[in-house]
């Protein structure tokens, strides 16, 4: 049954996405990615991409972190912890510039939006460290 399969793919794709967050908490990020590139395979939401981005930036690939962190912003744009994690990644590859429009792009998203008022107070202070 086609439904049945389906359904089975996703639960699937959710035990994989599961087992690569705890494979990076545990600071295996290289079996991490592989997992979540394959449950974002079958299931291709903005907090997998999220994830593979953070496993990714654990292992200094800052630009295909940011390019994730793009990408799951663009699904998810109050996910504050992403906005962070661009702007980490974007201040590793000497990018202040760039990772100064994100904060600005941030503080316009804020103004709206309470929930990213903490995220945007961490940003300044990274672009004011770095």
């Amino acid at each position: 049954n086609g439904a049945i399969q389906q359904e089975i793919g996703l639960q699937v794709a959710l035990a994989r996405a599961q087992l690569g967050f705890a494979l990076h908490r545990l600071g295996r990020n290289y079996e991490a990615i592989k997992e979540l590139r394959m449950a974002y395979e079958k299931l291709p939401t903005p907090s997998i991409l999220h994830n593979l981005g953070v496993a990714h930036q654990a292992v200094d690939n800052h630009p295909m972190a940011v390019d994730l962190f793009r990408r799951s912003l663009a699904g998810d744009p109050l996910n504050g912890n992403g906005h962070v994690r661009l702007v980490q990644s974007l201040l590793a590859l000497g990018q202040k510039t760039i990772a100064e429009q994100a904060l600005t792009r941030l503080e316009s998203l804020a103004r709206a939006h309470d929930s990213l008022k903490e995220a945007e107070r961490t940003t300044r202070a990274l672009l004011q460290k770095g």
